[in-house]
């Protein structure tokens, strides 16, 4: 079918752990060759990219790109709705599925869809646990006394970010209703 053919990549919510990065679907999309993004975040220290910044791919715009969770559109009334008022959970997403290529007839645009999938509960009760913090001893500088001399102010520096981010899923009614909640 049409669908199966069309080029995505399927990025695991573990994957952008493994790198210096922030923990949303922007920066797990920007992870795919060829996606540039406005405002990268490096480090996952940059709280403007809670917004996402702007994506696009193979030379289109921003207003190309959509977001969804399971499907469904989050995206405001700002410009043409790449960008949403809330950044999903990543202890609550399941994978993040990044459609680059050959858009679906229900697309309306031929650019990113950035498709978040829950985690849902199951017959047996398992949490997860996502923590992680950072502080000035991780950061380097190249200030020094001469460039102060010159008139260089200090640079900017981080003092202290973390992050917790537990989640837990089970059965309410077995086989009948589950449940998965993440803060």
């Amino acid at each position: 079918d049409i669908q199966s053919a069309t080029p995505h990549a399927v990025i695991d919510q573990q994957l952008p752990t493994a790198f210096p990065t922030g923990r949303t679907p922007q920066v797990a999309a920007f992870m795919i060759p060829g996606v540039n993004l406005n405002n990268v975040d490096v480090g996952g220290t940059n709280i403007i990219n809670t917004t996402g910044g702007s994506l696009s791919i193979h030379g289109g715009t921003n207003a190309d790109t959509r977001l969804l969770i399971d499907g469904v559109t989050i995206a405001n009334a700002e410009g043409t709705g790449w960008s949403a008022n809330m950044l999903p959970n990543m202890g609550s997403t399941q994978e993040v599925a990044v459609d680059y290529s050959s858009a679906s007839a229900e697309s309306i645009t031929g650019g990113l869809q950035i498709n978040m999938i829950p985690k849902t509960g199951g017959n047996t009760f398992s949490g997860t646990l996502f923590a992680t913090a950072v502080n000035s001893s991780f950061e380097g500088s190249n200030s020094n006394d001469e460039l102060r001399a010159r008139g260089l102010r200090t640079p900017n520096s981080l003092k202290y970010q973390s992050d917790v981010n537990p989640g837990l899923g089970g059965p309410l009614i077995l086989d009948r209703l589950w449940f998965y909640a993440a803060a």
